[in-house]
């Protein structure tokens, strides 16, 4: 029995042609003898869509076979061939495919089961034996119609699947011996090692075993594992003399050294290969990683101005894959280098760019994909196993600099910006600008201000503006519904979808209602959340349902006390300057008194006079939180006034928010009798008239 493959049948037979998607397919086929060839792709078997024809046709010397175009078609994951013969016919059991001539066979793994023959083919044509040179590209399915058209590129030197193009196109179902059979699989395994199919080789490596153990032949399978050695270390001295000449100038470059060195010596490991002298991965990363660090910095800093955010994931999923390699294989140097030097940067990189365009457009998709998305997209490095541990699963920033935390807050926060504005009066709409807070995101990711601290009078208010924006949830960009709480205190003052309402809190009310002395100073923290009805986005925008954005301290000064005033002395004499003296016991907790107002009042002749207790030399024991303050001021009656008395003096303390003590009078009675006729006129306050 012959199954053949060609891009140009010689006679007849079904055919089918049918484009099959990365998703998979199936061709199917049935020759005029009643034979059936069914070519079953799995998905991945192609990277694209690629139009597939497979004819049956007359092959000499043969039951049948089949031919398939394009020609030199190579997989990423082998096709199951199924061959099932007409009612009543069986195979032999020592049938087996072999690719390539009659006269060469290249013998392939084949379960008979009666009438149905099966096996795996990657390729439909048997590839050219040996080293090759020149370009390849990795990860596709090819089209290898020309010797060197490789599955490494990039390199220079590289190993190669070329299609035979004479009759070496056919896949046979042939009788064979044990001997010819594991010359056949020699032959295979030497031809999978030069294409750099690992994987199917070490499949070959048990088959001939087991094959040779059938047979009874420990020698040929000694011999044949000599030979692997040989090979092996050969083609391992090869990548890593390529490694040195070739320069790591791009990623790919890099990742192309890196790859086929630590996929080949973990190769050796699982054969159990030791290669005298050989360099251990670790050292030709060592060499490496330097040269390509100096090179790729340079691309990290230039994407800073011309990668969208999209590249930067890219750039971010190529780095995070070479490190899950290195560490797969055991390389912390390797890994920690690429951690630090090259994927940090990017990550950070990616971070802020994603923050910039959260604060520019309120938009989170790019911090949420960082925050949220899953390394899944493993790229199949020949030679390493199919092993998806938790650190390669993890989320990207599971390898940066910040945490999810730092993320979470990046999104709560890039869209969330506070005004707090004092007013020192609630009648009267006056602000203290020295007294306002600005909190929010900052200029970069990190940088956010979420905590700050003020102060302002208790019968004060404060006066609340946003934005702070919805949340979105991932790539669809859906609203959160949720509500902005404002809390002072204990006390929830304000709940709403925002704060366009300018919501305000009326302080010493406030604080009556939480049972707080107005007449003390208190620390009152003013609490801005985000509360949802469920934790938004499946908990990725944070765990719970509440999320605290803003917090000010904010201290609440209440007004000055004066709880009495004396003065010494009571009288003073008409028509001489006497020098007065004032005690006001005070209290004020703020300890920023600023000024005393004082009023003199003599039967309706009003004077007054504000003193800067900063700078006044006039005052004195005003500095700290209490005490006895004493004020000290010259008196002037004149004789004219006689007849009006007492002076009756008001003492006000006020502090920086323009809070006022209760008034506090004190009496200075005036003694006219020893006034002359015609003396000195008028009441002066520190005038220092002397006496006539």
């Amino acid at each position: 029995m012959i199954v053949a493959c060609s891009p140009t049948p010689p006679g007849g037979g079904g055919s089918q042609s049918r484009t099959i998607s990365p998703a998979g397919g199936a061709l199917q086929a049935t020759a005029a003898d009643g034979i059936r060839y069914t070519l079953t792709f799995p998905a991945g078997a192609v990277d694209e869509p690629t139009n597939v024809t497979i004819t049956a046709v007359d092959t000499p010397a043969a039951v049948g076979g089949f031919r398939v175009e394009p020609a030199g078609l190579v997989l990423n994951i082998a096709a199951t061939l199924e061959m099932d013969l007409p009612a009543g016919v069986t195979a032999p059991p020592t049938t087996t495919f072999a690719l390539g001539s009659a006269n060469d066979p290249t013998f392939v793994a084949t379960t008979v089961e009666g009438s149905r023959l099966s096996a795996g083919l990657r390729y439909f044509a048997v590839p050219a034996r040996g080293w090759s040179e020149g370009p390849a590209t990795q990860g596709a399915a090819h089209v290898a119609s020309q010797p060197g058209a490789g599955l490494h590129g990039e390199l220079g030197a590289s190993t190669a699947l070329a299609p035979q193009q004479e009759d070496g196109d056919t896949v046979r179902a042939l009788e064979a011996d044990c001997s010819r059979r594991l010359d056949a699989m020699r032959a295979a395994f030497d031809q999978l090692v030069a294409s750099d199919s690992f994987e199917a080789a070490m499949k070959i490596v048990n088959d001939a075993g087991a094959l040779a153990m059938l047979c009874g032949d420990d020698a040929e399978v000694a011999a044949w594992e000599a030979e692997v050695v040989d090979v092996v270390c050969a083609r391992y001295e090869e990548l890593v003399l390529n490694a040195e000449v070739v320069a790591a100038d791009t990623f790919n470059v890099f990742t192309e050294i890196s790859m086929l060195v630590m996929s080949w010596w973990e190769t050796m490991q699982k054969l159990g290969v030791d290669c005298e002298a050989a360099k251990p991965p670790s050292q030709v990363m060592g060499e490496k990683i330097g040269q390509f660090i100096t090179f790729y910095t340079a691309t990290v800093q230039g994407l800073t101005f011309t990668a969208d955010n999209d590249k930067l994931l890219v750039e971010a999923r190529k780095v995070a894959d070479l490190h899950g390699a290195a560490s797969l294989l055991g390389l912390p140097e390797a890994e920690a280098l690429l951690e630090q030097q090259v994927l940090h940067p990017i990550m950070d990189l990616l971070r802020e760019r994603g923050f910039d365009e959260c604060v520019a457009q309120a938009d989170h998709f790019y911090l949420y994909s960082i925050l949220t998305k899953p390394f899944r997209a493993v790229r199949v490095v020949v030679g390493t196993p199919a092993k998806l541990d938790d650190a390669r699963l993890a989320p990207l920033n599971a390898r940066a600099t910040f945490s999810d935390a730092d993320l979470l807050a990046d999104i709560q926060y890039c869209a969330s910006q506070l005004t707090l504005a004092v007013w020192a009066d609630p009648d009267v709409p006056v602000e203290l600008t020295d007294k306002r807070l600005e909190l929010g995101p900052g200029s970069s990711a990190g940088e956010r201000t979420s905590e700050a601290s003020t102060s302002g009078p208790v019968e004060g208010h404060l006066v609340l503006h946003g934005p702070i924006e919805q949340l979105l949830c991932g790539k669809e960009r859906t609203p959160v519904a949720h509500e902005l709480v404002v809390r002072f205190g204990t006390t929830e003052v304000h709940r709403g979808s925002s704060l366009a309402a300018n919501p305000e809190i009326d302080i010493a009310a406030s604080l009556s209602a939480a049972g707080l002395d107005i007449t003390g100073l208190n620390d009152v923290d003013v609490t801005v959340v985000r509360e949802t009805a469920e934790a938004p986005c499946g908990t990725l925008y944070g765990e719970g349902t509440e999320y605290e954005l803003f917090t000010v301290t904010y201290t609440a000064d209440p007004a000055p006390q004066a709880t009495g005033v004396s003065v010494t002395p009571t009288i003073i004499t008409a028509d001489q300057d006497t020098e007065s003296t004032f005690q006001l016991p005070w209290s004020d907790p703020g300890k920023n008194l600023k000024t005393l107002h004082v009023s003199y009042d003599l039967a309706g002749s009003v004077r007054t006079e504000q003193v800067d207790l900063a700078t006044s030399t006039a005052v004195s024991g005003f500095a700290e939180g209490s005490g006895t303050g004493t004020y000290t001021q010259a008196l002037y009656v004149g004789c004219t006034e006689k007849g009006n008395s007492p002076i009756v003096v008001t003492l006000v303390l006020e502090d920086e928010y323009g809070q006022r003590s209760a008034e506090r009078r004190a009496s200075v009675a005036v003694a006219y009798g020893s006034c002359p006729t015609g003396a000195g006129s008028g009441f002066v306050v520190g005038s220092g008239q002397g006496t006539n």
